[in-house]
């Protein structure tokens, strides 16, 4: 059976019961670094091997960065590949999780974890997706169905033009989860499309 985790933070990893079974984990209140390459056309493998490579080079010792890749455009012998990055060290996690039998399956930002599992009841290839998870409002903006960018929020801020009202010319879709269309006043224009999508709690993990 398949089990997923919501991990707050690396600390954590001792004291959580990983069970002897099939583990994703969905890392929460992390960023998503956001970044463009274009490579050489080559098969997954050695494609994600040249972006290690790019990540070393503009980092350095990159031990604790998770990255993983969409490919977003193909021209003649080049790619082009829109890399998501993250900063958290996993060695512990896999290590205890090893320990006790179980079985890595992944590994994934909320935001992108949450953007998978709504996949479906998305109706626009790009759009807005605001959703509340643990008093953190989480904000993610995507393009051709691909994440282009990410904030995370502190519930007391709420919306505001600082956070929020600045993306409005890029977009023209926002959908909704765990906050209601009145959170969006004043913030939006007459043609900006505000839909609700079904709530989740912790249970969805």
């Amino acid at each position: 059976m398949k089990k997923e985790i919501v991990l707050t933070t690396a600390t954590a990893a001792d004291m959580l019961d990983y069970g002897r079974k099939s583990t994703t984990l969905v890392l929460e209140n992390e960023e998503i670094y956001i970044m463009n390459m274009v490579l050489p056309a080559a098969e997954k493998h050695t494609t994600w091997n040249m972006i290690k490579d790019e990540l070393t080079m503009k980092f350095g010792n990159i031990d604790s960065i998770l990255f993983d890749f969409d490919l977003s455009g193909k021209t003649g012998k080049t790619i082009e590949a829109t890399v998501y990055c993250i900063n958290f060290d996993m060695k512990k996690i896999v290590s205890e999780l090893k320990r006790k039998g179980g079985i890595l399956q992944g590994v994934y930002p909320l935001q992108l974890y949450v953007l998978k599992k709504y996949q479906k009841l998305i109706r626009d290839s790009s759009y807005l997706l605001a959703f509340l998870f643990r008093n953190t409002i989480y904000l993610a903006g995507a393009a051709n169905n691909m994440l282009v960018m990410n904030k995370i929020i502190d519930e007391s801020e709420g919306f505001n033009e600082q956070n929020f009202g600045y993306l409005e010319g890029e977009f023209r879709v926002i959908y909704l989860i765990n906050i209601k269309k009145e959170a969006m006043e004043g913030f939006l224009s007459h043609d900006f499309r505000i839909e609700e999508l079904k709530p989740f709690n912790e249970n969805i993990f």
